[in-house]
């Protein structure tokens, strides 16, 4: 029988869809997320949710392999932590979601860094 929160995770896992983008423009790209990502107005949340799904969106699409998206991580693991500890459920979700996806589709290179975020998404349980 399925946990009812494991089912919430799944449902959110395959809400990401993958992007059509030009890997050229990167960068860019990187940075339009960190920014928005970085953005604490509580009225833009849903900005910084959307960043989210388009960064996983930019990983499924293997736009964004481990060569590119390991300075990006160093660089934004304070911003994505704290959207593991925002206190808007649908955030934490898709940041929960986006995890589980970048474990799947990274693995070692996010295995290395995966334990930054252990201790934040303890305290969601």
């Amino acid at each position: 029988m399925e946990d009812g929160s494991t089912g919430v995770l799944q449902e959110i896992i395959e809400g990401f869809k993958p992007v059509k983008f030009d890997p050229k423009c990167l960068d860019g790209e990187f940075k339009k997320i960190e920014e928005k990502l970085k953005d604490k107005n509580p009225d833009h949340w849903k900005q910084r949710e959307d960043s989210i799904k388009r960064l996983v969106g930019l990983i499924i699409s293997h736009i964004v392999g481990p060569e590119s998206f390991s300075p990006f991580l160093k660089k934004t693991r304070t911003i994505m932590i704290a959207q593991i500890e925002d206190l808007r459920s649908s955030i934490v979700r898709t940041i929960s979601g986006a995890i589980v996806v970048m474990c799947e589709e990274l693995q070692e290179l996010f295995f290395e860094t995966f334990e930054i975020f252990l201790p934040s998404l303890y305290k969601q349980l």
